[in-house]
């Protein structure tokens, strides 16, 4: 299982916008089941995979953000794979970018990502680390490919707990 690939990785992700916390409390529009990875430590925000049927390693499901204070955009696609996920990160340098995709147009997204710092020890060691522990390949219309990922992901398959009914 990639995710367990991932929480092996010793090098600290957090400055890439990956927290790895296993104490992460799951919030009302996490989807019933979803498995959660990492947070951004903002806001709520956080990754999780959504098992595809028949994908038990969920090698090939796809990876959503969850964002709780973001009401027309609590869940959103941003991935195919788990893989893909890592190549957009390793490519932004910052996790949380991806998830402003949904809410933003290009021009401010790649506004957004050019502010990113570029070049501290602990973000490029954390970017090698995804480099060394996964496939990476180069994407290069970030904004593009999640925006195609958006739209053709299904977002009514997911299931909620009865308080995010009650909620919306």
């Amino acid at each position: 299982m990639k995710t367990t690939d991932f929480s092996n990785i010793e090098t600290d992700l957090a400055p890439i916008g990956l927290i790895r916390d296993q104490n992460f409390s799951i919030y009302f529009c996490t989807p019933e089941n979803a498995v959660v990875f990492a947070n951004i430590g903002c806001d709520g925000i956080h990754f999780c995979v959504i098992p595809e049927e028949n994908d038990l390693t969920l090698d090939h499901s796809p990876v959503y953000v969850v964002s709780p204070m973001m009401p027309d955009h609590y869940v959103e696609a941003v991935a195919d794979t788990f893989d893909d996920f890592i190549s957009l990160v390793v490519s932004v340098k910052d996790a949380g970018a991806l998830e402003c995709i949904s809410h933003v147009e290009p021009e401010v997204f790649m506004n957004h990502i050019s502010d990113i710092p570029q070049g501290s020890s602990e973000v490029e060691s954390a970017v090698a680390a995804l480099s060394r522990a996964f496939p990476v390949r180069i994407i290069d219309d970030i904004y593009g490919y999640v925006r195609q990922t958006q739209a053709k992901t299904d977002l009514a398959k997911i299931r909620f707990s009865e308080e995010y009914y009650d909620l919306t």
